[in-house]
């Protein structure tokens, strides 16, 4: 961050995690976040388990980024009436949560967001749930949805009925038919790493290669930093070929619209979302951000 923020006229075309970096004039992120988080979510799940939100856990890894991530959505969960009974922050490495489902279990748990956790993380929780027979409500994030979280979770019974939302499509191919954007994204990855299961991290980067193309593109005939720094500060509407919620890269406006999703039958299908065919592109937009103090 010290060299972006010491050189204004360099381009930054990235999804950073570090709110310093994201104030930079120089940042640009295809999907801006800011301090705090999208409240749809938090809201469809409160009206829909209004007895269980007083009873919300989650488990996080002990990483500067998703702690700072959780503590957001935390405020905005307390805000909107939910009580947090459990959230401790293990190493990265973990492979062993049997101690703390059985806690969750003993603390009378009824709601489990894993949202910060990849599917190596999430799977290995879902199979310590299974083994302790505890099964509460268990709503993923962009992070889990993949290719290998079913399979290495231990199948499709350890994860039927788990919710998911996430600020993008179902790019794994589920959306293709509808979107295809998707079809290009999963070609290109399959092209230069074939065999490769493309996950969140990968569609990240496609996207900032995105928006740094559809910049450079009107950058001007003899492209320079300054030019695709004015190209860039112009693109107040991006969403990559409905790949995700139109988002604001120039005007760093968080994105709070959002998929639904649940796990039906060992696989990933859209729940109680708008069509793709209409004006929100099947993304749900009945939320604000709640921006914590």
């Amino acid at each position: 961050m010290p060299l972006i923020a010491a050189d204004p006229g360099f381009p930054d075309v990235t999804a950073t995690l570090d709110p310093a970096t994201q104030k930079l004039p120089n940042n640009f992120s295809p999907a801006p976040t800011s301090n705090g988080w999208p409240t749809g979510p938090l809201l469809y799940f409160k009206q829909k388990y209004p007895t269980k939100i007083p009873h919300t856990a989650t488990i996080i890894a002990d990483l500067p980024s998703t702690e700072l991530a959780w503590g957001s959505e935390k405020e905005a969960m307390q805000h909107l009436g939910y009580t947090v009974l459990y959230d401790p922050a293990l190493p990265a490495t973990t492979t062993d949560f049997t101690a703390q489902v059985v806690a969750m279990k003993d603390a009378g748990v009824q709601i489990l967001f894993l949202e910060q956790e990849p599917q190596n993380y999430a799977s290995a929780i879902f199979r310590d749930l299974d083994q302790q027979n505890f099964h509460p409500v268990v709503v993923l994030g962009a992070p889990a949805y993949g290719t290998q979280l079913i399979v290495n979770a231990g199948g499709p019974s350890a994860v039927n009925g788990s919710y998911l939302e996430q600020a993008s499509s179902l790019y794994l191919g589920e959306d293709a038919a509808q979107i295809p954007a998707i079809t290009t994204f999963d070609t290109w990855v399959h092209e230069v790493s074939p065999g490769f299961s493309p996950d969140f991290f990968t569609l990240i980067g496609w996207l900032c290669g995105q928006l740094f193309v559809d910049a450079l593109r009107n950058a001007g005939t003899d492209p320079s930093r300054g030019s695709l720094l004015q190209a860039l500060r112009k693109i107040t509407a991006f969403d990559s070929r409905s790949l995700l919620p139109v988002s604001n890269p120039a005007g760093k406006v968080p994105i709070t619209c959002y998929l639904l999703g649940q796990i039906t039958d060992g696989r990933f299908q859209r729940l109680d979302d708008p069509p793709v065919t209409g004006s929100t592109k099947g993304f749900r937009c009945d939320g604000t951000y709640y921006r914590a103090p």
